[in-house]
């Protein structure tokens, strides 16, 4: 019989496992993508032929979830920005033209719901997508601010990437 004490270490193995794992992952998926030739005019192929593909400005202060994050839409044919905080995705916004915005709310130095407002007033047109795992409050309170605030749709984590890739294809579509 296991005592109480070892269940908790348990939980902590499993969790560096997953974020082992996850960064493997991610390495794995960027040197295939780097290896691949021209992938900008591997896009351009893929709408020729009436594929969809996108200017997703991805943030999100997670190294991992938004290198996973980002894989994951350029194996959808996206063309994918990224930044770490609202300060870094508000200078790509201003600096290039992107089909959507993909955002978490809790980051440092600015937040996510600060990081929108200043979207709205700088480029109203770009549909958001707010995702938010909570911090001090509920992820449910953070994501309804933000729809209020005009994301037009909402993901609380964890979700999956077919999740992502769902809400995606959903708003680039409205």
């Amino acid at each position: 019989m296991r005592s109480t004490a070892v269940r908790p270490m348990l939980g902590i193995g499993f969790i560096r496992l997953a974020r082992t794992l996850a960064r493997t992952l991610a390495r794995t998926l960027a040197r295939t993508l780097a290896r691949s030739t021209a992938p900008h005019a591997a896009y351009a192929a893929y709408a020729a032929h009436g594929g969809s593909v996108a200017r997703i400005l991805l943030v999100d202060d997670e190294t991992i979830v938004r290198g996973l994050f980002e894989e994951v839409l350029a194996m959808d044919h996206h063309v994918v920005t990224t930044a770490a905080d609202g300060n870094g995705a508000l200078a790509a916004l201003s600096a290039g033209n992107f089909d959507l915005v993909v955002t978490d709310l809790v980051m440092p130095d600015k937040e996510g719901l600060e990081t929108i407002i200043e979207m709205r007033k700088l480029r109203p047109d770009v549909p958001i997508i707010a995702m938010s795992g909570g911090g001090r409050g509920s992820a449910a309170d953070y994501l309804d601010l933000a729809a209020k605030l005009g994301a037009r749709k909402t993901l609380a984590k964890p979700f999956s990437t077919q999740a992502l890739l769902d809400a995606v294809n959903e708003v680039l579509q409205d």
